[in-house]
């Protein structure tokens, strides 16, 4: 309620001419706080109790790499072609507004390359992913498995954590991101007891395996007793339909 400082007010007892305060500031109670008194000096509550709930944000994901061991072969040149480019005309030509063609694909050499593919693909994982979470720190997740193939470890890998905000005046607000890599000696085998890897999110307290609801709670609203029925009457310029009262 205060607006200027110092400024006092009185407020008189119902029925009588004693102000509210009774002798306290000359029998008047004063607008102004008192800086070094507060109520909630002498109240204290638990900030959290469950770790499991000061989860802010989080982001987790699998990236997965393939190469299929393809392998491309080039021979030394038996002739001396020009340079291939993609380009079908020069910048500065006088002539290139008139032009029509786009993207050059002919090449000038008739050489003709050697393709060979490994044994094996090559099958890389990235777990990638950061979060945010007050008063307790982020731990930065592994990759065990892929299917049933074992995960190894590869560079490059990095974690970042760091204190991002004071939350509450002495609560640290947590941040860490990271990325690490792996590498399988096979083909993963992916089957019904050993799906695909995708980590679940604790801070939307949901995981890839969680069962679909039956039903969805949706908001409903009583029909308003004022409201008048209309029905379609045209469609506007706007493709709009205006009604009319029935």
């Amino acid at each position: 309620m205060a607006v200027f400082p110092l400024k006092t007010e009185s407020f008189p007892q119902p029925g009588g001419t004693t102000p509210l305060g009774g002798t306290r500031n000359g029998g008047h109670v004063t607008d102004v706080d008192d800086p070094n008194d507060h109520p909630e000096d002498d109240l204290s509550l638990p900030w959290c109790i469950n770790p499991v709930a000061t989860w802010w944000d989080y982001r987790c994901s699998v990236e997965i790499q393939l190469d299929p061991g393809s392998v491309l072969h080039k021979q030394l040149p038996q002739t001396n072609p020009s340079w291939d480019t993609l380009g079908v005309v020069d910048i500065t030509d006088a002539a290139f507004a008139a032009g029509t063609n786009g993207v050059n694909l002919n090449s000038n050499s008739a050489a003709v390359d050697i393709i060979q593919r490994m044994a094996s693909s090559t099958y890389r994982f990235i777990l990638r992913g950061n979060g945010l979470r007050a008063g307790y720190q982020i731990p930065v997740p592994s990759l065990v498995k892929v299917g049933t193939v074992l995960a190894v470890p590869t560079s490059p890998m990095f974690a970042n954590p760091e204190i991002v905000g004071n939350l509450l005046g002495g609560i640290p607000l947590w941040f860490n991101q990271w990325e690490l890599h792996y590498i399988v000696g096979s083909s993963p085998k992916i089957t019904a007891l050993s799906q695909q890897p995708i980590p679940p999110n604790p801070a939307a307290a949901i995981g890839p395996n969680a069962p679909l609801p039956r039903d969805v709670k949706v908001p409903r609203m009583p029909a308003d007793s004022r409201a008048v029925q209309v029905a379609p009457a045209f469609q506007g310029r706007l493709g709009v339909f205006v009604g009319r009262p029935e």
